[in-house]
């Protein structure tokens, strides 16, 4: 069985000292966020799944935490 994934927002920077990130929306309704409960982080170091614990807005920006990152 084959995935698709679908580009949701890039992370900008941190937030804060909690492991929080500042994700850019790329999708046309940010608040989809609220419905993920786990997303695909693809860095230089390969793909991650990480699990999204809460998210909140701040003007065009979607605060996520993720339960792996906690500093």
């Amino acid at each position: 069985m084959r995935k698709e994934y679908i580009e949701a927002g890039k992370i900008v920077t941190t937030h804060g000292v909690r492991g929080e990130a500042k994700v850019f929306p790329t999708t046309d309704d940010k608040e989809r966020f609220r419905d993920l409960k786990e997303v695909l982080l693809r860095g230089k170091k390969g793909d991650q799944l990480l699990h999204i614990v809460s998210v909140k807005f701040f003007k065009n920006m979607a605060i996520l935490k993720f339960r792996e990152f906690t500093t």
